[in-house]
């Protein structure tokens, strides 16, 4: 996929998040963000044959193991889907 603002990247997971119906997409540059599809699904369409893919940014890696994708809590903390059950607030 590509997002009008963040780039390319790939559907993680489709679900709701609190009501919401919301897609979650795994970003090349390095982080998961979850969009709620009536805001995110004007900006988002399919790979163009010929666009380059978003570069990885380096600091956009888990604090603890280094693994991507990245989700950012509350704290600005950056933390892979394993740990990021263990440092919630």
């Amino acid at each position: 996929m590509d997002h009008t603002t963040f780039g390319s990247g790939v559907v993680a997971q489709v679900g709701e998040y609190r009501g919401v119906p919301s897609v979650w997409i795994d970003f090349d540059y390095g982080e998961r963000k979850g969009l709620a599809l009536e805001f995110g699904l004007p900006h988002l369409g399919p790979h163009k044959r010929f666009r380059r893919r978003t570069p990885r940014q380096k600091d956009m890696q888990c604090s603890v193991c280094g693994a991507v994708p990245v989700v950012l809590n509350v704290d600005g903390q950056k933390f892979c889907e394993a740990h990021e059950s263990e440092f919630r607030p």
